[in-house]
């Protein structure tokens, strides 16, 4: 057996974007072939671990064989690392054999985004032009970058609690994006910008809401920073007023804090989840005369199909 094909980050960001990615996602939830609706693999595995948490994520339900492993250090861990870390082994459909390996954090860079621009194509205004985004991380990097290649965005902002984070963001991955509007937005203007934005991401570590304005009735939400049950980064009376569309409702139901602590305030039922991703893409019917919220807490299917589709252009 010949060795696996490895791919580090920057392999991955120069071999595919994040709207290529969003593509393939559409191409498996569409895919008449794919038995379930939408795909389902078994629930990810949280193990613990000295200083943190080891969670493995398998699928095969679209076709694609793969497994991500990722680590998860303790906040308060001194493990000399990046917080997160971690890979995806991608295997052959055919022969089943190892195809590649690929760094776990930059698929799940590029996966998570993906999955956030697909759901926008069909919550987001078409010509909105003002981006907020709540975290100063790689996520919000590939957000920011996979939004404004595709809406007209000429103004975002992005919401740290250090000036120094969003700094290093805008003048480091971002720097290329210069005929931009980008910059750091003090917190005593971050209601009127929620009011305003035309998209709003949420991609921070907070397990409780960064922002209480409601959005206008024009916005798009995607929240992505959490895939616990008890942590929330949109505040309950949004997610009950909203428009909700989440990757797939069981999922949601057990792992979706936004979702999971507004039905125990009251403010929602399981039954006012309005679509999944796959409805969504088939054609459900967005209300647009309020806010849309999109929760994602990511699956393995989407790792598996990214994956390939990044392969597929190696």
């Amino acid at each position: 057996m010949s060795a696996p094909l490895w791919l580090a980050a920057a392999d991955q960001y120069a071999l595919a974007t994040i709207g290529q990615c969003a593509d393939a996602l559409a191409a498996a939830l569409t895919d008449a072939a794919v038995g379930q609706d939408p795909p389902v693999d078994p629930p990810r595995q949280a193990l613990t671990a000295t200083n943190g948490q080891l969670l493995v994520m398998p699928s095969t339900s679209t076709g694609n064989i793969g497994v991500k492993l990722v680590t998860v250090a303790e906040p308060d861990a001194n493990t000399g690392g990046p917080r997160i870390q971690g890979v995806h082994v991608q295997f052959d459909s055919a022969t089943l054999a190892p195809r590649a390996i690929l760094d776990g954090i930059a698929l799940t860079n590029t996966r998570t985004a993906a999955v956030s621009v697909l759901a926008l194509r069909y919550l987001a205004d078409p010509r909105s032009r003002e981006l907020l985004v709540f975290g100063a991380g790689p996520q919000a990097g590939s957000h920011i970058r996979g939004v404004v290649a595709e809406w007209p965005i000429e103004r975002v902002r992005v919401v740290s609690r250090r000036r120094e984070s969003a700094r290093q963001l805008i003048e480091g991955p971002l720097a290329d994006l210069s005929e931009i509007d980008i910059a750091w937005l003090a917190p005593d203007e971050v209601s009127a910008a929620v009011e305003a934005a035309g998209i709003i991401v949420c991609a921070t570590t907070a397990a409780t809401p960064v922002f209480e304005a409601m959005p206008g009735a024009a916005a798009a939400v995607v929240a992505v920073g959490s895939h616990s049950p008890a942590a929330r980064e949109l505040p309950g009376p949004v997610v009950g007023r909203a428009y909700v569309v989440v990757e797939e409702r069981g999922t949601a139901l057990r792992e979706a804090g936004d979702i999971v602590l507004a039905i125990a305030d009251g403010l929602m039922t399981e039954h006012d989840v309005d679509a999944d991703l796959r409805e969504l893409v088939r054609g459900a019917i967005v209300d647009r005369d309020r806010p849309r919220v999109f929760k994602s807490v990511g699956m393995a299917w989407q790792d598996a199909v990214v994956a390939d589709a990044i392969l597929a252009r190696s």
